[in-house]
């Protein structure tokens, strides 16, 4: 999973967070970085601020937030939750089970 460097400031993790891991090499198409690991609890919210998921734990990297960088959902996040979306639609359609995700998008 993405976390932007702004999204530890803006969540106030300190740097004595015991969540960090160490140092990682990342091989990505513009060549090898070294980002440092973190792991976090997330939970899906809907527009209203609704828990959609229960807590889901996470692996990540922490990466400079610079324009243009697409944040990735991680693993942990994937497996946990099924997720759809439609052809023509940009939203994108998140549900705790299988059939629940059938009936949400559109059909076209």
């Amino acid at each position: 999973m993405t976390v932007f460097d702004t999204d530890i400031t803006a969540l106030g993790i300190p740097p004595t967070y015991m969540g960090y891991g160490a140092d990682v090499l990342i091989t990505t198409a513009g060549g090898t970085l070294r980002r440092r690991q973190i792991s976090v609890e997330i939970q899906l919210l809907d527009l209203q601020g609704n828990a959609v998921s229960d807590w889901i734990l996470e692996a990540g990297i922490v990466t400079p937030a610079t324009a243009g960088v697409t944040r990735l959902s991680g693993n942990g996040i994937r497996q946990s939750l099924y997720f759809a979306t439609a052809p023509g639609n940009q939203h994108l359609y998140v549900a705790e089970k299988k059939n629940s995700i059938i009936k949400q998008p559109p059909v076209i």
